[in-house]
């Protein structure tokens, strides 16, 4: 029988029997960047044996689970925590509307209520981040002159942004 070890008790006068097979059953796992836990469920395994298990819903990932003298526990992989859909508060009071993102997506927005500059968020296990760019009030153009190819040079007077 694969994962149990029968040996003779001497003393006692006994056959027994260790039966090192892991039960199914469910393990925490730490989130890629230790933020979060997720839990992880698993069926029967004899002992040695090796098995993949996916994340939960919520996460992004899989871990390769190992049974060794009947305890489960983590050989490889992570999972990571998705981002709920929510508002992301930019610096300069600008509020940035995003949906469910998954570990490791982007998503780009422009900005609102008169500033100007594109703003890219990032989810990293369960956190919104800003990646880069900021919202930030437009800069009116002075006064001055362009040169068009060679031999022209347009002038122009003072000019508000956009």
């Amino acid at each position: 029988d694969n994962g149990a070890v029968i040996w003779t008790d001497q003393k006692a006068g006994t056959i027994q029997r260790l039966d090192m097979r892991c039960a199914p059953g469910s393990l925490w796992v730490p989130s890629r960047t230790n933020a979060s836990d997720a839990e992880v469920t698993y069926g029967p395994m004899n002992h040695g044996g090796l098995l993949s298990a996916p994340c939960p819903s919520s996460y992004t990932g899989a871990v390769k689970l190992v049974c060794y003298d009947g305890k489960v526990s983590v050989s490889s992989g992570t999972c990571a925590k998705q981002c709920s859909a929510g508002i992301y508060a930019e610096l300069n009071g600008t509020n940035i509307a995003h949906g469910v993102l998954a570990d490791g997506d982007t998503f780009t927005a422009g900005c609102e209520g008169g500033l100007v500059g594109p703003v890219m968020l990032l989810c990293s296990d369960g956190v919104v981040v800003l990646q880069s760019g900021k919202c930030q009030v437009p800069k009116d153009c002075p006064a001055g002159g362009k040169p068009l190819l060679e031999a022209a040079l347009i002038e122009h007077g003072s000019m508000l942004h956009g």
